[in-house]
């Protein structure tokens, strides 16, 4: 299986978005993407 990097993920996140999106509201999505995938790293780590 093969990881995305988090590189690709906050583009594949940005690519989805309208192309009118306003720059606040990226900077927002890659913030939450960001926490989001925090708290799986954190979940896998505490489920072991």
């Amino acid at each position: 299986m093969h990881a995305r990097t988090a590189k690709q993920d906050a583009i594949h996140a940005i690519e989805r978005l309208p192309d009118d999106v306003p720059l606040d509201e990226i900077v927002y999505r890659l913030h939450v993407l960001s926490k989001v995938q925090q708290g799986v790293k954190d979940v896998d780590v505490h489920a072991l």
